[in-house]
């Protein structure tokens, strides 16, 4: 069996468990913000779940956040300007396992969904906007959207991008994109779903 895409040509076809509740909601998601923002696209990108991954430059281990694009090479997500605004789910280990004997169990997993984006280029023109003004638009399309392979849960939002990028390394050429007109988002909570019979 194929594993899951995890870049921006994913479709329903390959997806299951807990990959086809993030790709659902990754797909809403962007759809809904643009919706909300007349037909404007706010995430160039939507990625499911990321690896933390390490390199070692001049003796030193970098990590950052990548996804899988296919034969065997990775994209590294940190800031840099070349996705336009996109997000990404990081998930926690580990999932929590409701058994059921004889029948579906279900399954629980604590995510954050770390978003970065320019501010110029969401709202051209308008200096006034800030991260509060995106945080808005995310929390109504969160409303608004409806899923079919499971369920969510927001607990928490971070607006420090320092600390939404703590778990990766912050070199000094990603310092630029953590600071206006650039600005991250990081959305807490869990999703709930049920084993595929």
């Amino acid at each position: 069996m194929t594993a899951t895409p995890r870049n921006r040509d994913q479709n329903h076809d390959n997806a299951t468990m807990l990959d086809a509740v993030l790709l659902e909601l990754s797909i809403n998601l962007k759809a809904k913000l643009t919706e909300l923002n007349n037909d404007v696209v706010w995430l160039n990108n939507c990625y499911t779940a990321a690896e933390k991954m390490a390199k070692t430059i001049d003796n030193k281990t970098i990590y950052y956040p990548a996804v899988y694009v296919g034969k065997g090479e990775y994209l590294n997500l940190m800031p840099d300007g070349h996705l336009g605004s996109y997000s990404f789910f990081r998930i926690h280990d580990p999932e929590e396992v409701e058994f059921y004997a004889r029948n579906v169990n279900k399954i629980t997993a604590k995510f954050d969904l770390i978003i970065w984006f320019n501010l110029e280029k969401l709202f051209p023109g308008d200096t006034g906007r800030n991260v509060e003004h995106v945080k808005e638009r995310f929390l109504k399309a969160f409303r608004q959207i409806l899923t079919t392979k499971g369920t969510y849960i927001i607990d928490e939002i971070y607006k420090d991008a320092k600390n939404i990028f703590s778990s990766y390394t912050i070199q000094d050429k990603d310092e630029k994109f953590m600071t206006q007109p650039y600005g991250a988002l990081m959305i807490r909570g869990k999703v709930i779903y049920k084993e595929n019979c």
